[in-house]
């Protein structure tokens, strides 16, 4: 019986050389990998300090001395497009005096930024408004404004009035503690040095008569009942006055709009 050889198939050189070619990547081939490629380092933020921000404030130029003036305030930082109000934050309000700022008042400022309150006016003095700052923000101070203390007649009367908000009314009576309309007129002037009799229509008489025009606080205004005068009170500006209602009342501000009434000064 004759043998059959079996033999290992021999590659030739060409094959050999077609599958170097295969394996080898051409140059300028991108060849895929697994690895994860890095990726791009994310920035550190720098870290930024306290924000700057801005004080205003807001004062009338003048009140009555012995009364109060109500004094705003506006805390903001500027930021690109506007500003943004800062709240919650405590801001002090300083008169000046010859040893230096000293604290009057603090207010907290509201969600809108804004502040305000009553600040006691006994002369002329200068105030202005101060942010100690905190952690986020700077210190502002405000730019100085200039209160007046008024002490005519008029705005003296009127400070004297203001002080008796709330008394009740009780007819006939002159003070201290309750008041009809002219006893209420009448006390008043008599703390200031005059003297006014107790009934509203005997007060018009013995008072200078003013053109409506020239009215200013502190003047008294009578009002009619028909042709008749009925009540009267103590001027506060716009078609207001301080007066003693009526029963079951007290005193406080009052308007006097739409009614017919006269102006009377007294000197």
């Amino acid at each position: 019986m004759s043998r059959i050889l079996l033999r290992r198939p021999i590659l030739s050189a060409a094959v050999l050389a077609v599958a170097a070619v295969l394996l080898v990547p051409l140059a300028g081939t991108a060849v895929a990998d697994d690895t994860p490629a890095p990726t791009a380092a994310t920035p550190t933020p720098t870290p930024t300090g306290p924000v700057s921000t801005t004080l205003r404030l807001t004062t009338p130029s003048s009140v009555p001395a012995g009364s109060s003036a109500d004094v705003w305030v506006r805390l903001v930082h500027a930021e690109s497009g506007g500003e943004t109000p800062v709240p919650g934050m405590t801001v002090l309000i300083q008169r000046a005096s010859s040893s230096g700022w000293s604290q009057v008042t603090t207010f907290t400022t509201r969600s809108d930024g804004l502040a305000h309150g009553p600040v006691a006016i006994g002369a002329t003095a200068r105030f202005r408004a101060f942010f100690r700052g905190d952690d986020g923000h700077q210190s502002s101070t405000s730019r100085e404004a200039v209160i007046n203390a008024s002490t005519t007649l008029g705005n003296r009367a009127l400070a004297e009035a203001k002080r008796h908000k709330g008394a009740p009314y009780s007819y006939g009576a002159s003070g201290p503690s309750r008041f009809d309309c002219s006893g209420f007129t009448r006390y008043v002037f008599s703390r200031l040095g005059r003297s006014l009799p107790h009934n509203s229509a005997q007060q018009a008489g013995a008072t200078k008569r003013i053109a409506d025009s020239a009215k200013k606080p502190g003047d008294l205004i009578f009002t009619y009942h028909g042709s008749t005068i009925g009540h009267v009170g103590i001027y506060a500006g716009g078609s207001s006055m301080w007066a003693a209602v009526q029963s079951g009342d007290v005193v406080r501000l009052q308007s006097f709009s739409g009614r017919a009434y006269s102006v009377g000064r007294v000197s």
